[in-house]
């Protein structure tokens, strides 16, 4: 009895490994796109021209003229100026969505069809999705960034994770062809090991 128990948990830990190991490749492959995204487009945030201090002042307060970097002066600290030009896209929400997305899908393709309920999963699922989005709008809420800086980096989490988990993790990979590649590389290496 005690080894059955200890074979369960040690398989369940190498699930919770694995299951984190190819949630930090989404979650690394994001925030490298999600980084040379921002420093190569440098869209300003919402907060830009109160951050910069600029000398520029408008004509009236619902001035609809187009404001260039020839009109104006930054005089705000230069530190707080570049980071208020990293608007596009929303690091917070592409990788908020990218781990939600993922564990939606590790759900979807590991979890026991009748756990407790057949409204578990879905339930479970829902609200990692939902939180998920709550982030990503409050960086909108928050005046962050623009709506379409959001919406850009919920896309791109979504596609991410969805990427690994069929592609690198093969989530939806029957299982046979799993078992057989592992017995064919375990047959290979003994095979190898004979011939030396």
């Amino acid at each position: 009895m005690a080894e059955r128990g200890y074979n369960k948990i040690t398989r369940l830990a190498i699930r919770i490994v694995v299951f984190f190991g190819y949630c930090q490749v989404a979650i690394v492959l994001t925030w490298g796109l999600t980084t040379v995204t921002k420093f190569s487009i440098g869209r300003p945030r919402p907060y830009f021209l109160w951050m910069c201090n600029s000398t520029y002042t408008c004509a009236s307060n619902y001035s609809t003229e187009y404001v260039s970097s020839d009109k104006y002066e930054c005089q705000g600290n230069p530190l707080f100026v570049q980071e208020a030009r990293l608007s596009f896209f929303s690091g917070h929400s592409s990788l908020s969505l990218a781990s939600a997305t993922y564990a939606v899908l590790y759900l979807q393709a590991r979890m026991p069809p009748k756990l407790f309920s057949r409204l578990l999963t879905p339930f479970i699922q829902f609200i990692l999705f939902a939180s998920g989005l709550f982030v990503a709008y409050s960086r909108v809420v928050d005046h962050n960034h623009h709506p379409t800086d959001v919406l850009c980096g919920v896309f791109v989490g979504i596609v991410v994770a969805s990427l690994v988990a069929k592609y690198v993790a093969r989530l939806f990979d029957p299982p046979t062809e799993v078992a057989l590649i592992k017995s064919t590389r375990s047959n290979s290496f003994s095979n190898e090991l004979e011939v030396v």
